[in-house]
């Protein structure tokens, strides 16, 4: 049962990482980079308007009537540069706890 509800947060994370690489390649086939080139993107009602929001919010897609988006590539560079260092730092502290908790078990 726990190696069930173990996968479950990586399969988001596989959900959530290919639903922000859709709409950026969406984007950047349609072109679209400034208010004047803003395109509709298409996505799945549940997660897709959600990571819509969240990259809107994040600075890395710009909004024009709620309902046509633009790239705006530097700021995407950014947030992924930021998420990428915390993945980074989730992953240094949870080999860090990995290696106190094998420490500790070895030393009883």
């Amino acid at each position: 049962m726990l190696r069930v509800i173990s996968i479950i947060p990586m399969l988001l994370a596989a959900l959530i990482l290919r639903t922000d690489r859709s709409i950026v390649r969406q984007l950047r086939d349609a072109k679209s980079t400034s208010m004047g080139t803003a395109s509709r993107v298409r996505v799945s009602p549940a997660i897709g308007n959600w990571r819509l929001r969240r990259l809107s919010r994040v600075g890395a897609l710009g909004v024009v009537n709620s309902e046509r988006f633009f790239l705006r590539e530097d700021k995407y560079a950014d947030y992924q540069k930021r998420r990428r260092q915390r993945v980074l730092l989730v992953t240094g502290v949870v080999i860090l706890l990995l290696a106190a908790v094998f420490t500790w078990q070895n030393l009883r």
